[in-house]
């Protein structure tokens, strides 16, 4: 082969070695364009969740701060109003005995010594150190309970597995998710039975509310945006997050609500 070949080769030899640095660099540069985008998006995502986590947080104290102050204006206020009207019927139940009117005060008597005994659990269980206290389990038996005295429904709660203690800060905003759950039952469901239960697994622990009213008009609600499942179950996917698990509401037309909280080991 002559000088002039040599070089040609050469040539064609640098070449591709250029060529391949050349296609080397550009891959490694968009391999980290990639990977400093996948960073990115990782970081912006975890801001996102940290500022939500943040916002519900705040939420979920200042709800618990309205309902402490509502509870102790029902227990200090309400609740001395209605002792002293029953003091009082107390006195007409003795000087009417004889009379016909009788039997409408000792009936009215026990209506509001009824609304005494329902103030006081309502108080309780909107009572956040009283919560904290007496733990999940009898927080929900004083709220099924609550329901059932109105004569209107069946409320019963069941517990699977080894009961624990959780945080007692996410026991406070399950109970509340809890108290939300039944309240969009008592006010869309037309139910007559709900059903609450607890599953303490060792690397889950899971809550359902059901009940068999008219149900919701979709099958899984467990993606479905807040707006298109109303408020009121759109805060219990939030909360689900801020504790950092899941709310899958599972619902047909005429056969009822299932809405289950799950978390990881807490």
């Amino acid at each position: 082969m002559n000088q002039h070949g040599y070089e040609v080769v050469l040539a064609f030899v640098a070449a591709t070695i250029v060529l391949t640095l050349l296609v080397g660099f550009v891959l490694g540069f968009a391999r980290l364009f990639q990977r400093r985008q996948a960073q990115f998006r990782a970081e912006k995502q975890a801001l996102h969740e940290t500022y939500q986590r943040e916002i519900l947080t705040a939420q979920v104290e200042t709800q618990n701060q309205t309902l402490q102050h509502v509870s102790g204006e029902l227990h200090d206020h309400i609740g001395q109003l209605l002792a002293v009207a029953m003091l009082q019927l107390n006195v007409l139940d003795e000087d009417l005995v004889q009379t016909p009117h009788h039997p409408a005060v000792q009936q009215t008597g026990s209506l509001v010594q009824q609304v005494i005994n329902d103030l006081r659990i309502l108080s309780k269980t909107l009572n956040t150190d009283a919560l904290t206290r007496i733990g999940l389990h009898d927080s929900i038996r004083l709220e099924l309970d609550r329901i059932r005295r109105t004569g209107r429904y069946e409320a019963h709660l069941t517990i699977t597995g080894e009961p624990r203690r959780l945080d007692p800060q996410v026991e406070i905003v399950l109970f509340r998710m809890v108290q939300e759950a039944i309240s969009n039952t008592l006010k869309h469901a037309r139910a007559k039975t709900i059903l609450v239960s607890t599953n303490y697994q060792p690397d889950l622990f899971a809550l359902s509310i059901a009940d068999d009213g008219r149900g919701l008009p979709v099958t899984r609600q467990s993606d479905a945006k807040p707006a298109a499942t109303g408020q009121g179950l759109g805060n219990l996917h939030r909360r689900a997050a801020l504790l950092g698990g899941t709310c899958t509401i599972m619902s047909q037309p005429g056969e009822g609500c299932i809405i289950t909280i799950t978390l990881p080991s807490v």
